[in-house]
């Protein structure tokens, strides 16, 4: 004759005042907690994922200027980018400042119809393009105000950024 012994465990947990214990076989229900903690996990990263959705467009950014702390609107704003590893924000009067953010972290806080990433170096807003000159596949942008570094969009990105400005 055959025997199937079956352990008998049980787990408890404290979901804000009510305690529940559960029973469960050793073969059966681990199935069925694994299940349970994979939703949970499910519905956690759901939400993480609808936070990250839910970042606030930026009205303004604070720079520096030698000792000086800047607030800048970002209607002011011509175009972000980086030379060194510094970021530089240039304003649309000429005026360079400095920012402790990223790029990345910027691009994602700004308002899409208005900037660009054109390239890995520059954020560009569209106030600011004075001219486009077409380079073979690539794209040239002259900008006004103009900066200190050349402003390229790659062939990659030209369509991408056609499309932009016809948004």
């Amino acid at each position: 004759m055959l025997s199937i012994n079956y352990q008998l465990r049980s787990l408890s947990f404290k979901p804000k005042a009510t305690t529940f214990t559960y029973l469960y076989t050793e073969e059966t229900s681990l199935k069925t907690v694994d299940d349970d903690c994979e939703s949970i996990h499910e519905k956690e990263f759901v939400s993480e994922k609808e936070e990250c959705n839910q970042i606030n467009l930026r009205e303004r950014i604070v720079t520096y200027f030698r000792d000086e702390i800047l607030v800048v609107s970002v209607s002011e704003i011509a175009c972000i980018y980086t030379d060194n590893s510094i970021t530089y924000v240039v304003t649309m009067d000429g005026q360079k400042s400095t920012t402790n953010c990223s790029l990345d972290h910027l691009i994602m806080q700004l308002d899409g119809h208005d900037f660009f990433r054109i390239n890995r170096q520059i954020i560009l807003g569209v106030s600011a393009i004075k001219k486009i000159i077409r380079l073979g596949q690539g794209l040239k942008i002259l900008t006004q105000p103009s900066i200190d570094i050349r402003v390229f969009v790659g062939k990659n990105k030209a369509l991408r950024f056609k499309n932009w400005l016809n948004s």
